[in-house]
């Protein structure tokens, strides 16, 4: 993950980036602490995909049962070589920066679905999940050339 050049280049070899492409960061981001700039690995990893992007994300929170969520993370990383780093729903909308984000937004992973199936035990798990897509290059609606700099991540909303 922290060589998006490598990762886009063994794409490439099997993959036409020009079509539409879905990158998945499902369980991912959360292993890439703050000082590496997580965001920044995302947004090179998404620059070098010139058709059309669906992003989607899942990723771990601090701000959803924030004591649990600060217990558990600590347990895991005392007992892990690969360390975790939770993050607030603000800190995980931005790899989402100039993308428009589908409804319902960044949520729970538990409230990601627009009709919610029944409730399953164990799916109320501390994180925030979400989908955003982008225009291939050279073809971005006027309409969308502005991001919003709302935090309510309402339909049709752009990250920032």
């Amino acid at each position: 993950m922290r060589e998006p050049g490598k990762i886009l280049a063994q794409a490439a070899r099997t993959l036409d980036l020009s079509q539409p492409v879905g990158v998945l960061l499902i369980a991912v981001l959360h292993f890439i602490p703050d000082r590496d700039d997580p965001w920044a690995i995302t947004a090179r990893l998404i620059d070098g995909i010139p058709g059309d992007l669906h992003l989607v994300i899942g990723h771990a929170a601090s701000d959803i049962r924030a004591g649990e969520a600060a217990e558990m993370s600590r347990q895991y990383n005392q007992r892990s070589a690969s360390p975790i780093t939770v993050r607030t729903k603000e800190q995980i909308t931005r790899f989402f920066h100039g993308m428009d984000i589908w409804p319902p937004g960044v949520v729970p992973v538990s409230q990601w679905w627009p009709t919610p199936p029944e409730t399953i035990p164990g799916t109320d798990v501390a994180g925030y999940s979400a989908i955003g897509s982008r225009p291939a290059r050279g073809n971005t609606p006027s309409a969308q050339s502005t991001p919003t700099t709302s935090d309510t991540n309402q339909p049709g909303q752009r990250g920032h």
